[in-house]
Order: structure tokens, then C-alpha cells, then sequence
């Protein structure tokens, strides 16, 4: 059952990105919303924490050295086993919005100016 009013946590977020396609630690974060673009700075500490303990002590990416874009990181089977697991305990995290604008809802519900005469 998902738990709307709990953070999503930065390991489902970058996890979510990789797919069987090679793809660059850079791009990875990203993709998953925790590094803005353009930047020349290098990746933080914490980034390459979090890499790592996908890549060797959860082992839910690996490194491919051939793909269409070049080298990078692939999500393995632990990898896909984790998605599942945080799919269950967050729901999905990209959740496309279905009927109208929000907008135009709120304006729906705005009191309509009244006419008052003395």
C-alpha cells in the first residue's frame, strides 16, 4: 500500500533511471532529479555514496563497458527486485495527472462574486 506522506527516498529516485541501456553516473543523477544541469562541478560525496551502494554493496547496477551511447551503469536483477519493493512501499513515481488542469478545478470551486444592492 503506498504512503503518499512519505519522502521518496534518493536510492528509488536514481534506481528508477537505469534500464538496460548504458547510462553515465552524471546523466543518472540527473535523470533522477538529484543533480540540476549544466554543472562543471564535480559529484558530491554523497552522489558517489549512493552510487556505490547500488553498485557494490546492493549490486542492483553494474558497469557495462559497451553500449550505444558509450560505457555505463545497467540495472541487474537485484536492481529490478528493489524497484519492486519500493514500487510496493511508495507507488510509482512518475504518476502522470489524468483530467483537468488543477486550475481550472480551484477556480470551480472560488466563491462567485455576489451582487449587493443597498
Amino acid at each position: 500500500m503506498p504512503q503518499p506522506d512519505r519522502a521518496i527516498p534518493d536510492t528509488y529516485r536514481l534506481l528508477a533511471v537505469f534500464n538496460g541501456t548504458p547510462l553515465q553516473p552524471e546523466a543518472a543523477l540527473i535523470a533522477a532529479g538529484l543533480r540540476h544541469p549544466p554543472t562543471t562541478n564535480p559529484i558530491s560525496d554523497a552522489h558517489r555514496a549512493l552510487l556505490r551502494e547500488l553498485h557494490v554493496h546492493r549490486r542492483c547496477i553494474r558497469w557495462e563497458r559497451h553500449g550505444p551511447n558509450g560505457p555505463g551503469y545497467v540495472l541487474t536483477s537485484a536492481g529490478t527486485d528493489l524497484l519492486n519493493t519500493y514500487y510496493e512501499l511508495h507507488g510509482p513515481l512518475h504518476t502522470p495527472r489524468r483530467g483537468p488542469p488543477l486550475a481550472d478545478i480551484a477556480r470551480q470551486h472560488l466563491p462567485q462574486p455576489q451582487d449587493v444592492t443597498p
